[in-house]
């Protein structure tokens, strides 16, 4: 007798106590995350979850419920599209459509318990409950009702059962199929016939039983149809019509619980009740409104906390979205808050109720109240108070209920009914009401006869046999459990359980029973106490446990399903696991065994488990050689049932031995061949080394003796079998740790194949294993007759297939997707599997538009059957098959992960095929879509360390800046240097000290606003950092605090200073692509900051960063209001540079209100701040960037030529504003020319061009001729043109400025060099050359020295915009840009540029210019027009080319950018401070005769101008000449007189901010608004201090953060979560019909505009490798989400490369330890032609042509060539063949990459050196 062995007891401690396990005790299991099963009990209120995994139970949780447990069970509910879509973001597992819940039943209570984070969600149901079922597609609520006393009562309105969708979802009725002749959808249960109460559920099945025909009833549960809901309705509107005389009011007493009710024509209507609810301002004290709390449950729920059953801990829904997709959490001791949906839920819960009447029965009168009930809990009674007219039908409820809820969103489409004039209501045509109604609905399938029903059903559970389905009834009152056969489709089981005789449900005797998952039987617990073993509704043979054999005890027992191969045994006093005997233990007999029962028919297959099970199987798993014997065990099984009866014989017989007379039994003597067996076997044993096979004298390993049945049962199945084996044989083939076992299957399918005359298989075997059935004797004991009535009675013989030859067909070069030949049949689901991921990774699938079409000429028209696709796995396959963003080798890797094919198994398999999955596995990432990241996470301290670490390696750089950005550090003051005698006042010095050095703590935001850009992300639950602007000193050396200053210009200069400081801070948050900020953060971090300033500072931050965009007007108005400087520059730039290009209306009114000229004539008169209106102007500039707007750009231009007047004065900032509406001019004009201006034909209009005018204004002209305002006033001048809404440009007497004179013409001084700089932006990269001659600087001495000095810059620059393409870094191009005159004079007249003669020892001689030749030429030249005109040109033509060539990679643009670099850095030595290098006397000259301006200026642009070179990089030499502007005077002199301090040093820390540009992460873009705003941010104008916005608006000093873009590729391990260092491919798009250019370099690396790559390769090594395409838009796109949201990172797995020894080391392990393939190289009678010295140069060729490979893109496959020489010499001699087959393989694969044909050549040699030894 098979027995079961009790696994363990389980024991939950004496803490518990020992009334726990009662009959009331209720068990259920789960699988937690963990992939294990856990263990639920309940008992009372109680709730335990204990572990599944160990013998002693721990307990994992433990919960106490408010109320007594009924049920508790699990339940996976499929979440909605909406909440699928949140379940993916927060979990990100591969099963995101399901979430898991513990289903806790009381009786007026669900509490659901999520798993695995046991978050628990309340549900609160208005009636209480009879039992809760779980099905596939919902939970089941049943109501409680008597039926025995309600049957008198039974009508159409009663509802019983309804559906919940989910702990958020709503309780819909649930709709039913009557059976019978005239089957009809009702509501359950609306039919007295159909009256029935549910016994249990499971998966989408339903069985319930009739109270009244006393049978039991199957249904079927699924999802509504549109038309099967409007049916159900239909019949409640027809049995609701005033005609019928039975519809009459039945009325119950008004507390009764559970009862039903009627709808009476003759009382209020319904519907008109709830309208009176919902509207009537007179409701009830008792109205549910009013002392309940609507929650998004589906229904009310009381709001006193005191009532009975209240609970103390609720859940508090957050509302997120719409009502499928709320996310809940628990907050303990928190009232519910109202969700939306709440009404409509309850109208709808109170609809689907009855109407009672209020007093007894009896009483009621026409006028009396009526009330809607929808439980029968006492707190949840609802009363309405409003009196409501009668109604005549019910059709008024169904339209003022569909009026209620129509704001709930459905897609059912309007149905109306068609060829039938009968209106059925508002209720049956409402698509919305349809879906409310009813979600699921129960078909029934079968129905129990009367004659040998069984009584009802306690219990109900579904098993497998087979892939046959039973739905088993356990009735425990009357001992019985009937088994039905079912299917999965409802009409199919149907159909086959009418058939009388085929399909019919048995009876066996049963108290309880129990399914094992693993096995697929049923345990049945006996009336007799016994216990049996079921397959389906078959009996397989009894087992024993010895628990319940005892007779007293048995009885007791309840069992439940547990996991795998163990059920629950509980009774009052214990708990126990037992574990069923498996079928089959080991891998390789359950993998053939199946492959067996796949190929034979179903009902043999069945008939064979049976008869296996039903043999009681001693399995010692201490055995070494158990999977051998197990699986040879089951293939002599299986031949035996076809009737090929084989019998192993490892050696003869031993003789029985004589009997003593009556002494000791004597033993014969062991033969030294056994002696020696049992040796080995005996040390084998203790050294845990696989077996050898024992060789008996006669030279075999075994003796097989072959018999056919006489009775030739089972003959017609042996075909079948042999595919099955032969099927099965080839799955081994492919799986080198199966290759052992392969050789034990190996001769029975030989000699089945030979009984069978097929003589393809047999030559087959031969071929592949000769060595192997050489060494087997088989012995066939077949009579002739017997014999040939087997072969009469099997089959045709099929053709022999190949796994192999499959496989080579597909890697063969030479097919196609056309010549490509369908699979055989008989090829496993597996194998298929593998054979499509290796045709989908050749492109012969997947590359059409018809998947199923290619799928189906390949494999046939079951091809869904044959990979094991259905369901999800199906979705899945085509999704990734009809996807466009993966190429070939991308879906080949999705589909290795959709089955679940390992990285084990792919170890696992032969050479040819692990190396194609290998190479599609590094290939998937071809295409950037497929790299696409999902989320940004900031690079953190550490790791900014680690790439700093990285890309600079030998110094301290990034450190070094970080120092000399910081401004929290208070300064030193050496009061022994301070104090040069006891006379100074010390107060004095230091405060004098201190005043000086704060232009360097002032100016260090500038370049700290460029180091930390974009590098962090706030914490929405605290304020932002911004480190204190220390300006306060440190007296050295005792270490006193000094105070800063307290003049009223310090204080304004700190104020400026903490606006920028609290910038830089600002601008450290990421942008709004990565950095989502909300509206009232901002409001609150500025909330309790109190100065202005900081709070300007932060909020144009945010602006710059675009996270002003969203920003809350309201906010905004409220801080413009306030007029205050900071507030209002900073809204008005912030605000349009988060509105960036977008032409905003109400931004456009907001800046509007501030310039008068385009607000136009007003009322107010505001004073307001002409740094305000700068701000205002420079905003309207980039709201309208590139937008061409002439309206708008007319108006900048009368701004920019427009004379000051009274109203405006002070004018002290008018040259910032009129450089400002230039900026904001060239930026609305970029690269357009003059606009849509130059399309119009000028018929009246004699307005000259836009370009003209400006043109005008830099050289000079009469005001009305380039400004055309608006007439306001009459002219003052007699000669004005006649020029419409114009005025010449002239002012009136009283607009006249008092301190300021201006004539007719135009102020050039002020209006030249925003006119410069708007024509180049206008022009930008147009090439127009009469717009470059215009801007070019003037040939003659006399025209130069009309220009203001700093002018020149502009001129020169606009005009390199103009003639961008002709921009070289080269000297001839900086000297063409200097006018012929100027070039003349430097050289005659300073000596500039003349060749340094030396003297005899190679010293340079400086001949110093002589008094008479001085003279001469002050008197003929102006000697500072020729410095100041050529370092202007100069720095212009270099700032020129920084920009053209900033950070351009590849080897050609490298060298040119170098070349740049030289050329800048040559004239920058000529303008270094004297004595920081070697100048000669012509540069000497130069720099005295420019002056201290000139030289600083030109200094600090082309030191910029190197910085920008080489932006993001930390070039060293660049920041060495930083660090010399900054330090190139020390603070002692008096840098307060010169006025260029705060330039310098603010130019010095934004050079080093540029080299280190988010930490070196980003670099500037080369589009054309970029490059303006980086023109505008650098612009060479020099202010007095960090408050002077006189000539330049500070704040536009960082447009840059618009204009740059990150561009360091990050290399990630995912594995170890850090940085890497790995070879970085870098492929460039070809250029003037050149080839592309690749090169190389170590990332992390900055790469060059990702505009001008065509494809990126990151990896190897160690390291896969990562391709990523730049071809497409798209792709490039995707490439710059990378960089932005994914931070640069490109994720990379480490390879597990282990090394060439460690490989054979493994190798070795799958193969006995028997003669090699080297031994039999050697071996006289194996090798032909092959001696000693013919095998080492074989070997030896293998390792060259491995070696001479040139792919190093794929590590892993390089290893695993590398041990092909290893491996293959150490292949046993039975394989042989085998590995011979594998190496044509692998080198046929090879093949397929060029870069590995050295290999592929020289593992065919090795292949055809194989093929030739003989065997």
């Amino acid at each position: 007798m098979i027995s079961a062995n009790k696994q363990f007891d389980i024991q939950l401690g004496d803490e518990i106590g020992k009334d726990f396990f009662t009959q009331d005790t209720v068990v259920c299991a789960f699988r937690n995350k963990e992939k294990t099963t856990d263990f639920v009990f309940t008992s009372g209120p109680i709730i335990l979850i204990c572990d599944g995994t160990t013998r002693r139970k721990m307990i994992k949780r433990r919960f106490k419920m408010e109320f007594d447990i009924k049920k508790v069970f699990f339940h996976s509910f499929i979440v909605t599209r909406n909440a699928e879509k949140l379940a993916t973001e927060n979990c990100g597992g591969p099963d995101t459509k399901h979430r898991d819940y513990l289903v806790v039943c009381g009786e007026h209570k669900l509490q659901f318990i999520s798993l695995p984070d046991y978050h628990f969600y309340h549900y609160e149901i208005p009636f209480k409950l009879r039992n809760v079922f779980s099905c596939s597609t919902s939970l089941l609520v049943e109501r409680f009702y008597d039926s025995s006393s309600e049957q008198t009562f039974h009508h159409h309105d009663t509802f019983h059962l309804y559906s919940l969708s989910g702990p958020f979802g709503e309780l819909l009725p649930v709709i039913y199929k009557t059976s019978g002749y005239h089957p009809q959808w009702k509501f359950c249960w609306q039919s007295h016939r159909d009256e029935a109460g549910l016994v249990d559920a499971q998966q989408n099945y339903v069985v319930v039983y009739d109270q009244k025909e006393k049978t039991h009833r199957i249904y079927m549960a699924r999802e509504t149809q549109e038309q099967e809901v409007h049916a159900a309705i239909r019949y409640v509107e027809a049995l609701r019509r005033p005609s019928d005389s039975t519809m009459f009011a039945s009325s119950l007493a008004p507390n009764s619980a559970g009862r039903t009710t009627h709808f009476d024509p003759t009382l209020n209507s319904p519907a008109e009740n709830v309208l009176s609810e919902v509207i009537s301002s007179e409701i009830d004290s008792r109205s549910p409104f009013t002392p309940h709390l609507r929650s998004g449950f589906g229904h009310s729920t009381p709001n006193n906390p005191n009532a009975p059953g209240y609970p103390a801990t609720l859940p508090t829904p957050n509302f997120e979205g719409n009502n499928d997709s709320q996310i809940w959490a628990t907050t303990p001791n928190t009232p519910r808050v109202i969700a939306r949906g709440g009404l409509e839920r309850n109208i709808h819960t109170r609809t689907l109720a009855r109407m009672v009447n209020e007093d007894a029965p009896g009483t009621s009168t026409p006028a009396a109240q009526s009330r809607l009930q929808t439980t029968a809990s006492p707190f949840h009674r609802t009363h309405l108070t409003q009196m409501c007219r009668r109604g005549d039908t019910n059709a008024s409820l169904l339209r003022d209920f569909t009026r209620m809820i129509r704001d709930t969103p459905r897609n059912f489409s309007k149905n109306t009914q068609h060829g039938n004039d009968r209106d059925f209501g508002d209720l049956e045509r409402d698509p919305d009401v349809d879906l409310l109604l009813s979600k699921v609905c129960l078909e029934c399938v079968y129905v129990e006869p009367k004659e040998g029903a069984i009584p009802k059903a306690n219990k109900i559970f579904i098993s497998n046999f087979l892939s046959d389905m039973y739905i088993n009834l356990v009735s425990v009152t009357g001992e019985v459990m009937k088994i039905i056969p079912i299917w999965k489709n409802a009409e199919t089981t149907r159909k086959n359980l009418l058939e009388k005789g085929k399909h019919e449900p048995c009876v066996v005797d049963c108290v309880d029973a129990a399914f094992v998952m693993k096995s697929g039987i049923t345990v049945v617990l006996g009336s007799d106490f016994t216990t049996a073993m079921f397959g389906g509704n078959e009996r397989i043979a009894p087992i024993f446990i010895k628990e319940m054999s005892n007779q007293r005890v048995g009885r007791k027992f309840r069992l439940f399903s547990f996991a795998e191969n163990r059920i629950f045994a509980v009774n009052e006093m214990r708990c126990i696991v037992v574990e069923i005997p498996e079928t089959v233990t080991c891998k390789s007999a359950t993998e053939l065994m199946r492959t067996c029962f796949l190929h034979l028919d179903r009902d043999l297959s069945r008939k064979l488990l049976i008869k296996w099970r039903s043999v009681k199987r001693d399995v010692d798993t201490e055995r070494l050689d158990l999977d051998r014997k197990e699986m040879i065990d089951v293939a002599i099984f299986m031949l035996d049932n076809v009737g090929v009866r084989v019998t192993n014989v490892v050696a003869q017989e031993r003789a029985d031995s004589p009997e003593g007379h009556g002494g000791k039994q004597m033993r014969p003597r062991m033969s030294d061949s056994e002696v020696l067996s049992m040796m080995r076997q005996f040390f084998e044993e203790m050294t845990f080394r696989p077996k050898s096979e024992v060789i008996t004298e006669d030279g075999y390993k075994c003796h097989l003796s072959v018999e056919l049945d006489p009775n030739g049962e089972g003959f017609v199945h042996t075909q079948d079998l042999l595919h099955a084996f032969h099927s099965q044989c080839e799955d081994w083939s492919i799986n080198t740790m199966m290759h052992s076992i392969l050789l034990e299957l190996i001769p029975y399918a030989y000699l089945l194949a030979k009984v069978m005359n097929y003589r393809a298989f047999e030559e087959y075997y031969v071929q592949l294993f000769k060595h192997l059935l050489s060494q087997i004797a088989i012995e066939f004991k077949i009579p002739p007759e017997i014999h040939e009535k087997f072969v009469g009675a099997i089959h045709i013989p099929k053709p022999c297939w190949s796994l192999n030859n499959v496989i080579a067909h597909i890697i063969c070069e030479r097919t196609t997707p056309e010549t490509m030949e369908s699979i055989p049949k008989f090829i496993s689901k597996s194998s298929v599997r593998l054979l499509t991921i290796l045709a989908v990774g050749r492109k012969f699938i997947g590359m059409g538009t018809n998947i199923d079409m290619d799928c189906e000429r390949w494999l046939g028209k079951d091809w869904k059957r044959r990979i094991g696709l259905s369901g999800d796995i199906l979705k899945s396959f085509r999704r990734i098959m009809n996807g466009k963003s993966s190429n070939s080798a991308g879906r080949a890797s999705q589909l290795i992960e959709l089955f679940e094919i390992g990285s084990i198994t792919i170890d696992f398999m032969v050479l040819a095929v692990k190396v194609l999955m290998l190479k599609f596995q590094t290939d998937a990432f071809a295409g950037a879509q497929s790299i696409e990241p999902k989320k940004c996470i900031y690079a953190t301290a550490d790791e900014m360390i680690s790439i700093a670490h990285l890309r600079w390696k030998n110094d301290i750089r990034m450190h070094n800046v970080q120092l000399m950005l910081n401004s929290s550090r208070p300064i030193l003051i050496a009061t022994n240097i301070l104090r040069k005698n006891e006379d100074d006042n010390m107060k004095e010095l230091q405060d004098r000290f201190l005043t000086q050095t704060s232009y360097r703590t002032f100016s260090q935001p500038f370049g700290r606003a460029f180091l930390d850009f974009r590098t962090a992300v706030p914490s929405l639950l605290t304020s932002i950092y911004i480190p204190r602007l220390n300006v306060g000193g440190m007296i050295y050396p005792s270490r006193v605090t000094c105070d800063p200053p307290t003049t009223e210009i310090f204080k304004l200069c700190t104020e400026w200073g903490n606006f920028y400081n609290s910038l830089a801070s600002a601008l450290r948050i990421g942008s709004s692509e990565t950095v989502r900020i909300d509206n009232e953060w901002i409001v609150m971090v500025s909330k309790n900051i109190k100065s202005t300033a900081v709070i300007g500072g932060m909020t144009l931050g945010f602006g710059l960063n675009g996270h002003l965009a969203p920003f809350n007007m309201y906010h905004a108005h409220q801080m413009l209001s306030t007029f205050d400087k900071f507030h209002s520059v900073a809204l008005l730039i912030g605000l349009s540079a988060s509105n960036f290009t977008t032409c905003d209306v109400q931004i456009h009114k907001i800046l509007a209100t501030y310039l008068s000229f385009l607000m136009g004539p007003t009322p107010l008169e505001i004073k307001l701040d002409f740094t305000i209106q700068t701000a205002a102007i420079s905003g309207l500039g980039l709201l309208f960037a590139d937008s061409g707007n002439m309206t708008i750009a007319k108006k900048l231009v009368n701004e920019i030529g427009r004379a000051p007047n009274r109203d405006e004065e002070p004018v002290t900032d008018r040259n910032a504003y009129k450089l400002s509406a230039g900026f904001s001019l060239g930026l609305i004009m970029l690269g357009k020319g003059n606009g849509s201006a130059s399309t119009v034909i000028p018929f009246k209009q004699n307005i000259p061009p836009m370009s003209q005018r400006l043109i005008y204004m830099m050289n000079g002209m009469r005001r009305d001729k380039c400004v055309f305002l608006p007439q306001v006033a009459p002219p003052v001048v007699n000669d004005v043109p006649n020029l419409p809404f114009s005025n010449g440009g002239m002012m009136t007497s009283s607009q006249v400025a008092n301190h300021v004179k201006e004539s007719e013409y135009i102020n050039i001084h002020q209006s030249a060099e925003p006119a410069a700089i708007a024509l180049g932006m206008m022009f930008m990269k147009m090439n127009n050359e009469f717009i470059a001659n215009a801007l070019a600087l003037p040939g003659t001495i006399t025209e130069l020295e009309r220009l203001k000095p700093d002018s020149m810059y502009s001129r020169v620059l606009a005009q390199c915009l103009v003639m961008w393409d002709s921009i070289e870094p080269t000297h001839d191009f900086v000297k063409s840009l200097i006018p012929p005159v100027i070039r003349e004079y430097a050289t005659a007249a300073l000596h500039f540029g003349v060749p340094i003669r030396r003297d005899e020892d190679g010293e340079e001689v400086h001949e110093a210019i002589n008094d008479a030749e001085e003279k001469y030429w002050a008197e003929i030249v102006d000697k500072g027009t020729v410095s100041q005109t050529f370092l202007y040109a100069v720095s212009a033509a270099c700032m020129a080319i920084a920009l053209k060539f900033s950070s351009c990679g590849g080897p050609n643009e490298k060298n040119i950018v170098n070349t740049a670099f030289r050329i800048i850095e040559y004239y920058t030595k000529i303008v270094m401070p004297d004595g920081k290098s070697n100048k000669d006397m012509g540069s000497i000259r130069m720099c005295i005769y420019s002056g201290a301006y000139t030289r600083t200026s030109c200094l600090s642009m082309l030191i910029t101008a190197m910085a920008i070179l080489r932006v993001g990089t930390g070039d060293l030499e660049v920041m060495r000449y930083a660090r010399l502007l900054r330090l190139c005077d020390k603070p002692e002199s008096d840098w307060i007189a010169t006025g260029k301090k705060h330039f310098e040093q603010m130019v010095a820390h934004q050079a080093l901010g540029i080299l280190m540009l988010g930490e070196g992460r980003y670099a500037f873009k080369k589009d054309d608004l970029s490059i303006a705003l980086t023109i505008i941010s650098t612009f060479p104008t020099i202010p007095q201090s960090v408050s002077d916005n006189s000539h330049y608006h500070q704040p536009l000093r960082f447009l840059w953060s618009m204009a740059v873009e990150p561009r360091l590729l990050v290399p990630f391990d995912i594995a170890e979560s850090c940085v890497v260092e790995v070879d970085v491919t870098i492929v460039m798009k070809p250029k003037d019909g050149n080839e592309p250019i690749v090169y190389k370099e170590k990332a992390p690396y900055l790469l060059p505009p990702l505009e001008d790559l065509q494809s990126i390769s990151i990896g190897g090594g160690n390291y896969q490798l990562v391709h990523i395409s730049l071809q497409s838009e798209d792709q490039v796109k995707v490439m710059k989400d990378i960089m932005t949201i994914g931070q640069g990172r490109v994720m990379l797995k480490r390879y597990g490369v282990d090394s060439s020894e460690m490989k054979i080391k493994e190798a070795t392990t799958l193969y006995d330890d028997t003669p090699s393939l080297m031994s039999m190289f050697n071996n006289e009678d194996t090798a032909v032609e092959l001696d000693e010295y013919e095998i080492q140069c074989m070997m030896e060729k293998i390792d060259e042509g491995i070696n001479l490979n040139s792919s190093d893109e794929y590590p892993n496959v390089q290893i695993e060539l590398s041990c092909v020489r290893d491996v293959t010499e150490r292949t046993t001699m039975d394989l042989a063949q085998l590995q011979k087959r594998s190496l044509k393989l692998l080198s046929e694969s090879l093949d397929l990459w060029q870069d590995e044909v050295n290999v592929s050549n020289t593992i065919n040699g090795l292949a055809d050196a194989v093929q030739d030894m003989q065997i």
